[in-house]
């Protein structure tokens, strides 16, 4: 899957993620994917390894992990999959660089020596324990802490079924909806997806349900933006030629 992942490019939508970011208009974003396309497209992404610098640049926050990297469950140290991935392609797991440093000091000291252990890849599986829940809980905070206004929430692609994912999506529809009175009656909570399975439970959360494929909706929006930048950036000859007022 990480070979997969590597050779994969970024869809469209990842473009108007990007295309949003440079307008400043996109706060901040939370994945379930772990293929971290986002990073390719362009946006700032979070890990661990460096969350002090993230925790007040980065754009996209992974919530299940990804597949760049690997991590010890027993010292919690993380490594760059790349380098090992002709190891774990033959069905062997890399062991703990971190740990092996430790068990060479003890033996060198003249203790007895522990078992090394291996390293796995750095995903979160479903109702696995999160090894870095406190530092997204605190992006959570910092964005429903106002300090950037939020007026829309775009759910896209995501059954819901996880959890967390379906606490965060609430917490992020009652804050817009506390803080940014809507404009013009328009829909501040959207839903896209080609699946309304659990419609019912979030009528109440949503003001807006789009059933369709996400790319499809994107190249609308991409040509949509495109079309009012040029608007902006025309010059109609007839504006320079009319007369000057004395």
């Amino acid at each position: 899957m990480a070979q997969k992942v590597e050779e994969s490019k970024p869809t469209q939508f990842h473009k108007l993620l990007k295309t949003l970011d440079d307008r400043g208009t996109l706060v901040c974003m939370y994945t379930q994917n772990i293929d971290s396309l986002e990073l390719k497209a362009g946006l700032s992404m979070y890990h661990r390894t460096h969350p002090q610098d993230d925790l007040h640049g980065a754009r996209c926050i992974p919530l299940h992990g990804d597949l760049q990297h690997l991590y010890c469950q027993s010292c919690h140290a993380v490594e760059i999959m790349k380098p090992h991935r002709d190891k774990l392609m033959s069905g062997r797991f890399p062991l703990c660089s971190a740990c092996h440093r430790r068990q060479e000091a003890r033996r060198e000291s003249g203790r007895r020596m522990q078992s090394v252990p291996t390293m796995v890849p750095d995903i979160v599986l479903y109702e696995q324990e999160h090894p870095d829940a406190e530092h997204i809980a605190e992006f959570q905070r910092q964005d429903l802490s106002g300090a950037q206004p939020m007026d829309l929430l775009l759910v896209v692609g995501t059954g819901m079924h996880v959890v967390g994912t379906r606490r965060l999506i609430r917490a992020f529809a009652q804050h817009i909806r506390q803080h940014c009175p809507p404009h013009d009656s328009l829909p501040q909570v959207i839903y896209l997806n080609l699946d309304f399975k659990q419609q019912k439970k979030w009528e109440s959360t949503f003001d807006l349900w789009v059933q369709a494929d996400c790319q499809l909706v994107t190249d609308i929006m991409l040509n949509e933006m495109k079309e009012e930048e040029n608007t902006k950036a025309t010059i109609y000859p007839s504006d320079l030629l009319q007369p000057m007022e004395w």
